[in-house]
């Protein structure tokens, strides 16, 4: 059935990258890859209203997130020096406060035309809230840094400890406190490469 559509998509959730390399060692497959990265102190307090987060440890634990952010970034290394062109990379606070730009990346990466779809889907669905937690309306540019507000500091202090080497590698910077964490003037993110 799949070979009678030209692309297909699929949304895989928690899966570690460096489980992808057979996949994309089978050149049959022809896949494409785009890693969703996020900083982990908006993981979690995003996934502390989430119940199936409960039942598994690697979802709640800061210091298993947080190795598994490195285990990305390790893996994502590898991937982009051995299949070149086949993953792309993209944070979620990139994604959320420039959709423009990171969709264009996104179209590049995957040699889709459909910029005008795109662009009328981003208008209509970026800069309105509609109730409940699964709405695809949101207004995404109020998402990234929600957890600098509700997060509690000795929380989120924990968390960076934990998720210190994690959050260099990704370009997320630390608060220092809680001052400095509900600062409107602390942007949490900076540039990262993947490099070697």
């Amino acid at each position: 059935m799949c070979k009678l559509f030209p692309f297909q998509s699929m949304k895989l959730v928690r899966l570690r990258l460096r489980l992808v390399d057979e996949i994309l060692n089978d050149k049959e497959l022809n896949v494409k890859v785009i890693l969703l990265m996020r900083d982990p102190r908006g993981l979690m307090q995003s996934r502390r209203h989430r119940r199936f987060c409960e039942l598994s440890s690697d979802c709640w634990e800061p210091s298993l997130v947080c190795a598994d952010m490195l285990s990305d970034y390790v893996a994502a290394r590898s991937i982009m020096q051995r299949y070149p062109g086949r993953l792309l990379v993209i944070r979620f606070e990139d994604l959320a406060l420039k959709p423009d730009v990171t969709t264009q990346q996104i179209l590049d990466f995957m040699r889709v035309d459909g910029r005008k779809a795109f662009d009328e889907f981003l208008k209509s669905h970026t800069n309105m809230e509609v109730a409940g937690v699964h709405s695809t309306f949101k207004v995404t540019r109020n998402i990234p840094f929600k957890w600098k507000y509700t997060l509690d500091y000795n929380y989120v202090e924990d968390l960076q400890i934990a998720c210190k080497e994690a959050m260099r590698l990704w370009g997320y910077k630390m608060a220092y406190n809680e001052t400095h964490m509900m600062s409107n003037d602390f942007n949490p993110v900076e540039d990262y490469s993947i490099s070697k």
